[in-house]
């Protein structure tokens, strides 16, 4: 699908689907993001029940439209739509008991390291250096 194949499809110009989107790849997440508007919930239905009723809502929005599956293999939709479906699918996770894991800690210095003064304020200056001084720049 090209910009010029969808402007004939509509009977307008080319230049005329640019004045509101910027480029393919765009429209292409417009286009799937309000699909994803689609995706029906099942707030009654138990937890895993619920997170499985929302992928086969999203499968079948997807499969419904012709080539609207293979732009999403390769397209990050934009939007209240594709929001709506992660909010929806972490709710249903959460509610299921699945629990994120706790990022590990890793070695993050306590202090900041003194190999440089910050620029200067009064000259933009780089600053001293801090090795051969100890006060603020004098430029």
């Amino acid at each position: 699908m090209s910009m010029r194949k969808i402007a004939t499809v509509l009977d307008t110009g080319s230049a005329s689907l640019y004045v509101y989107v910027k480029d393919l790849n765009l429209l292409h997440a417009l286009m799937l993001d309000t699909a994803l508007e689609e995706v029906e919930d099942s707030p009654d239905l138990p937890a895993v029940e619920r997170v499985k009723a929302i992928l086969r809502s999203c499968l079948t929005v997807l499969l419904d439209r012709r080539g609207l599956a293979g732009i999403a293999a390769v397209t990050m939709p934009r939007g209240t739509g594709s929001m709506r479906l992660n909010e929806l699918l972490l709710d249903g996770l959460l509610d299921a008991g699945v629990r994120p894991e706790p990022k590990p800690r890793t070695n993050v210095p306590t202090s900041r390291p003194s190999r440089a003064w910050p620029s200067c304020i009064s000259c933009s200056s780089p600053g001293p250096d801090p090795a051969v001084s100890t006060g603020p720049c004098t430029a």
